[in-house]
């Protein structure tokens, strides 16, 4: 998978490549989140081109992320996984982001922060 490569040009080919694909890429992205040897900036570009493809039936996956990254205070890919569900509209996905307006960690919060206020500034338009 090209998103694991260490070569810039390779991982934005292979973004074009999911992206182009549509909603029928989704199956192989969900199953590529399931897979370590990918590692976390791969799954934090799948978590991308999730939120990219704003297909609310994968809102379940990117909360599953998030939630595991949280746990495992992975930053690479809690950050992708909270900006994948920013790029939704709904009512689930901004009270993700508000929940964690008042996480501990003070760089979730941080982001916490920047997205909502994103996702307001968005609506406003």
């Amino acid at each position: 998978m090209g998103l694991a490569s260490d070569a810039q040009s390779s991982r934005d080919a292979a973004r074009r490549w999911f992206l182009e694909q549509g909603a029928q890429a989704i199956p192989l992205l969900e199953e590529g989140l399931s897979d370590d040897r990918l590692g976390l900036m791969a799954h934090r570009q799948i978590l991308l081109i999730l939120g990219a493809l704003g297909r609310e039936q994968t809102l379940p996956v990117i909360r599953a992320a998030l939630h595991r990254a949280l746990d495992r205070d992975d930053p690479i890919v809690r950050s992708g996984a909270m900006e994948a569900l920013a790029a939704f509209d709904t009512p689930e996905s901004f009270g993700e982001l508000v929940a964690l307006l008042d996480h501990p960690n003070a760089d979730v919060a941080k982001l916490a922060v920047i997205l909502v206020d994103h996702v307001r500034t968005r609506r406003r338009k």
